[in-house]
């Protein structure tokens, strides 16, 4: 990082040992620094030699003249107050460039903000934070205040956090309320209507940021690593508003590791970890609350607690819970919202007995009519362990918008549910699900699963593995007419299926599907039901051996059978009751369940590939 992007500091070089600082960690060096800060004021650099500088009260610069640094040289700042200190350091920049380096920041628990700095005007300057560390802020008030190492709150052109370390955030059991303030390792926000216009964090480390709650205990939440506040776009103004995240370390960041509410966001090359119990809750460990951005090469490590407990469920039971990476717009506005995941790793090491991720990605919108479109990207991504769904999203009702999820070459070993849950149903539109080359190496599951009645929307689903339609038909208790698995609903727009991935049986459309099965002799294969069965189907059967065991036949009628493209002799189609022939490939129709049967009758393993167009 260049200086000139932050402009030199002009001024005196000033030193805390001049006005009385010892840093011996133990005399009282709350005034002497003071005395310091009143000096820097005009502008210049304030240095704090090797030592450890005790301070009982809050340090403040608040009418800040020119730009003005402080730079440690292995200095300590440690809180000893009698009592809970609201700051360690209280700053504004008033307009003025403001840097901070080489300086460790020990609260003690002894102070809830270690750090804080405001700006109330916009775009007028820049921060710049670098190689410093913050560690044991508390709070141990029954409210919703929040505790963290640094606050930046204001307006700044660019914030500058780079080679920090937060850890050791924490706060009395049951201080705080769901929803509000909790614990953050740091934070950047907005000061009324000042911004922060581009915030970069990177190469920072954010470890144990914890509250005193275990178990389901109501204030056992918002313990985040770090959080983000900015311009967030609402109807059709663009708010400039954005930051990336690149190249840091989250570890055992209770709720989530990252929070962010502004209108584009990039994380990119970070490392997560987790082995702790997670908020009542559950975590989740990328939040993203905005309009558009990107998650992309992140790796994602999950292991049992201490106490081989689950650290997916506040109680570290196996019921399912948190997720990995999520997005929720809970505005309606007019911009296009745009979301790439992109070649994440996810290792997740729990054994799925003792704990179950409830989703890898989840992409949401809060209620109300959303008039842009939504369009989810993920890509690439490969997990390990299980998971109820490997995707979660709200479908869309809109007269305009259009939502649309892409998912392209994604892996996961295993999914108890689906590889796409919609977790929304009724009268919605404008629906666009494309999958392809997913691959899910458990038990088949259903590509894409409604809980409710599904709401309009047309599918591609195409090259997957582990994720095929329902062959059996059941439906979900007490919802009439609803398939468990990908459906079609009658009467909506037509489902193109390939590779054994076509929706259920229907009596109406056109549909082309293909299926295939190796044989053994004497061997039988009863194809499942796809595409729309019914008069008027055409089969072509081919077997691979020669075009003499190529046949085509409608199905649908007791009377059909089959047109030879050979001799006539290899292929024989036998009514209802009809008796099989040896040497010959049978094909009978039950008019029981309406399934095919085909048996190799030849003398040897063969493929048989059957295609249906309806």
């Amino acid at each position: 990082m260049t200086e000139t992007r932050y402009q030199l500091i002009k001024g005196a070089t000033l030193n805390v040992i001049d006005f009385g600082a010892t840093g011996n960690g133990v005399t009282d060096d709350t005034t002497a620094i003071q005395a310091a800060f009143d000096a820097v004021a005009s502008g210049g650099v304030l240095l704090f030699p090797e030592g450890t500088y005790i301070i009982t009260d809050a340090c403040e610069l608040l009418t800040p003249t020119g730009d003005y640094s402080f730079r440690g040289e292995n200095a300590t700042i440690k809180g000893t107050a009698a009592a809970l200190t609201t700051y360690m350091f209280n700053l504004k920049t008033n307009g003025k460039n403001f840097k901070m380096e080489g300086i460790t920041f020990n609260g003690n628990s002894k102070a809830r903000r270690l750090v804080y700095v405001e700006e109330r005007n916009q775009d007028l300057c820049n921060i710049l934070i670098r190689d410093c560390v913050f560690k044991n802020s508390y709070m141990d008030i029954l409210t919703a205040e929040e505790n963290t190492g640094m606050y930046l709150r204001g307006g700044w052109d660019k914030v500058t956090i780079d080679n920090c370390r937060f850890t050791d955030h924490t706060r009395q059991a049951a201080a705080g309320t769901p929803g509000s303030q909790g614990t953050a390792g740091c934070i950047v926000d907005t000061y009324s209507t000042y911004i922060p216009r581009f915030t970069t964090i990177q190469n920072c480390h954010f470890e144990n940021i914890l509250n005193g709650d275990t178990g389901s205990d109501a204030n056992n939440v918002d313990t985040d690593g770090l959080k983000i506040f900015g311009g967030n776009t609402a109807g059709e103004e663009y708010i400039l508003s954005s930051a990336i995240i690149s190249n840091n370390y989250f570890r055992n960041c209770k709720g989530r590791s990252i929070k962010i509410q502004n209108d584009e966001t990039t994380v990119i090359g970070n490392v997560f970890a987790r082995d702790i119990l997670p908020i009542a809750s559950g975590f989740a460990e990328v939040n993203l609350q905005i309009s558009s951005g990107e998650v992309s090469s992140n790796k994602f490590h999950y292991d049992e607690t201490s106490l081989s407990k689950s650290p997916f469920h506040e109680d570290g039971d196996a019921t399912a819970d948190s997720s990995i990476i999520t997005f929720y717009s809970g505005a309606a506005d007019s911009r296009p919202a745009l979301i790439t995941v992109s070649d994440n790793s996810i290792y997740n090491n729990v054994d799925p007995t003792v704990g179950v991720i409830q989703t890898v990605i989840d992409n949401s919108v809060g209620a109300g009519t959303y008039d842009y479109d939504r369009t989810l990207s993920a890509s690439g991504n490969k997990a390990t362990g299980k998971a109820e769904q490997f995707i979660s999203t709200t479908p869309q009702v809109s007269d305009d918008g259009k939502f649309s999820v892409i998912a392209t070459n994604n892996y996961i070993s295993e999914l108890t549910d689906s590889f796409i849950g919609v977790n929304n149903g009724g009268n919605y539109d404008k629906n666009f699900f494309s999958l392809t080359n997913n691959i899910h190496t458990a038990s088949v599951v259903p590509a894409v699963y409604y809980s409710t009645q599904p709401p309009l929307a047309q599918y591609s689903i195409t090259g997957c593995i582990g994720m095929i339609d329902n062959t059996q038909g059941s439906t979900i208790t007490g919802v009439a007419g609803t398939e468990e698995w990908l459906q079609r609903w009658t009467g909506r727009q037509p489902v193109s299926g390939v590779n054994c991935l076509s929706p259920l049986e229907e009596q109406y459309g056109g549909l082309v599907t293909i299926l295939s099965a190796e044989l053994e002799d004497d061997e039988t294969w009863t194809p499942p039901k796809r595409g729309y069965t019914g008069y008027g189907c055409v089969r072509i059967l081919s077997v691979n051996w020669n075009n003499t065991t190529s046949a085509i036949f409608t199905d649908g009628s007791t009377d059909s059978a089959p047109t030879d493209f050979g001799s006539g002799s290899d292929v024989v189609f036998i009514d209802e009751g009809g008796a099989e022939t040896d040497g010959k490939v049978n094909i009978w129709r039950d008019t029981t369940d309406e399934t095919l049967g085909i048996k190799n009758r030849l003398g040897d393993k063969r493929v048989f590939t059957l295609v249906s167009i309806g």
